[in-house]
């Protein structure tokens, strides 16, 4: 059984809409003390690997991923995020998300 990550430990959010049949990348964010608990190399986000990761100015963790790999359609409005924390403990989540055409 995944943990989760409770939400006021590491909100968690999609910045911008998906637009979906367009080039380019989508973001997600981690916020709050427990995002440097997360193992960003073990990030998938609506089924896709993830490309790259930094951390902001603000300690955010900042995923990145290629819309052209998400499995998402039209009128989504949650997405699976999954990954593990460092310590190996494996955790995933629902993120709302925007899909447009």
């Amino acid at each position: 059984m995944a943990a989760a990550v409770a939400e006021e430990e590491a909100p968690l959010t999609v910045p911008e809409a998906i637009a979906l049949g367009t080039a380019g990348m989508t973001t997600v964010v981690f916020s709050g003390p427990d995002a440097a608990k997360i193992d960003p190399s073990s990030m998938t986000f609506a089924g896709a690997l993830l490309e790259y990761w930094s951390y902001d100015v603000n300690g955010n963790l900042v995923l990145v991923f290629d819309k052209s790999k998400l499995d998402l359609k039209p009128g989504d409005t949650t997405a699976l995020i999954s990954g593990k924390l460092k310590n190996g403990t494996p955790f995933s989540g629902a993120v709302l998300v925007t899909v447009v055409q």
